[in-house]
């Protein structure tokens, strides 16, 4: 073997150790790499089960909340019925002001619109504020009437009225005069 040939062989073995080199470090590169995929993936996994795990609760909570609403509403409800039973009537009794007057009172709390009167007998003469007549709370809607010789007075008064803040909820009240 001549000098060439053993210098030529001798830049293979380098080539070849290095190329040996190289190979090992992207192995052990791919290796670590790997290693640090699966750990990546371990933790994702856990925190996919933590995510679910916190899901469950969470929908386990609302429904515990919507139970206790559900009650805090009945409740509400139960409060309110108790509360309209318990309230003074809208309107005083009948209120003999002067001869053929009378006045209902407005104990409600609020104010009231008056939309409609009906006196009975129906073919008695009888005098009271324009409707819709707002009545404030505290003061007084009066209605007088105009006796007919011969015909006796009237014996009930009918109320259509509402609350000024609830226009739709009309009610109806009866007075004896």
């Amino acid at each position: 073997m001549n000098t060439g040939e053993i210098l030529i062989a001798a830049i293979a073995a380098i080539g070849s150790i290095g190329a040996a080199v190289f190979a090992w470090v992207q192995a052990k590169t791919a290796v670590d790499e790997r290693k640090d995929a699966q750990a990546a993936q371990t933790a994702a996994e856990r925190a996919r089960d933590e995510a679910l795990e916190a899901a469950k609760q969470s929908a386990a909570a609302a429904g515990r909340q919507a139970d206790a609403l559900e009650a805090a509403n009945a409740l509400l409800a139960d409060s309110q019925a108790l509360k309209e039973r318990l309230a003074p009537p809208a309107w005083s009794q009948a209120e003999l002001v002067e001869q053929n007057v009378v006045s209902f009172t407005n104990n409600s709390g609020r104010h009231i619109v008056v939309t409609a009167l009906e006196i009975e007998p129906e073919e008695m003469k009888a005098e009271a504020p324009e409707r819709p007549h707002r009545v404030e709370y505290g003061d007084a809607f009066a209605l007088r009437w105009y006796p007919f010789w011969g015909m006796p007075s009237p014996n009930k008064l009918i109320i259509d009225w509402h609350y000024e803040d609830s226009p739709e909820a009309t009610q109806r009240t009866e007075r004896n005069l």
